[in-house]
């Protein structure tokens, strides 16, 4: 939309009042005759009706007229006391935020067996929940073997509902005394010794809300 800046001027004393408008100057200035806030209308009724009226320019938005009218406020000097306008203050454009990047370093994870900081990573799993085809998971063992499966991930669990997730599964180098002979080391089979535990960052839609939960999973002898 076109806005348009105008000046009304009186013929015989000079005082002027620099407008903008988005519609058509004979409406406008049919605005100034009949509201008794306008300084043109009381001008008006003060100083007679000898007055012209044209366009000083265009502006393609109210924001860009708002500049251009203070513009033409300050050129021609119509800012009261010397003509009828009130200075306009332009809104100021809102202020990008900035953003410092920071760094949280969280406590050194432990085995929860023996305490031990010897941990390695063993594998990753990635559950993603689309809703056109159902949930889809990608899992990547210590070997590197990317695996895709269309199958629910396997830490869905009854009460909770997964939608989109990320699980670490780690293993502690104490615990385990990995040799060249264990399956596991040959990515054969599951470690001959636990423990093995996981970490899962998932976003939930359970019983406790929608929100995001975080959750360590581990297993240890059933000396029962």
């Amino acid at each position: 939309m076109t806005h348009k800046i105008y000046l009304i001027k009186h013929l015989d004393n000079d005082m002027a009042y620099v407008g903008i408008t988005s519609g058509e100057l004979g409406k406008r200035w049919y605005q100034h005759l009949h509201d008794p806030a306008s300084a043109v209308y009381k001008a008006l009724r003060n100083e007679g009706h000898r007055m012209t009226m044209g366009i000083l320019e265009e502006a393609e938005t109210r924001e860009e007229a708002l500049i251009k009218e203070q513009l033409w406020i300050d050129r021609l000097g119509t800012a009261e006391p010397a003509g009828w306008n009130r200075r306009v203050k332009p809104k100021p454009k809102p202020q990008r935020k900035r953003w410092e990047k920071r760094i949280f370093w969280m406590p050194r994870l432990l085995c929860p067996i023996c305490k031990s900081e010897d941990i390695g990573m063993r594998g990753f799993e990635v559950l993603l929940n689309d809703t056109v085809n159902g949930p889809q998971s990608v899992s990547i063992g210590f070997n590197g073997v990317c695996e895709n499966s269309n199958e629910i991930s396997p830490f869905k669990y009854a009460d909770i509902n997964h939608t989109n997730g990320v699980r670490v599964e780690f293993w502690c180098w104490t615990c385990h005394d990995f040799n060249i002979q264990d399956p596991a080391w040959r990515g054969e089979g599951e470690p001959n010794i636990p423990p093995y535990f996981f970490y899962e960052i998932f976003h939930s839609s359970g019983n406790k809300g929608n929100c995001i939960r975080t959750q360590f999973v581990a297993y240890r002898e059933d000396k029962s």
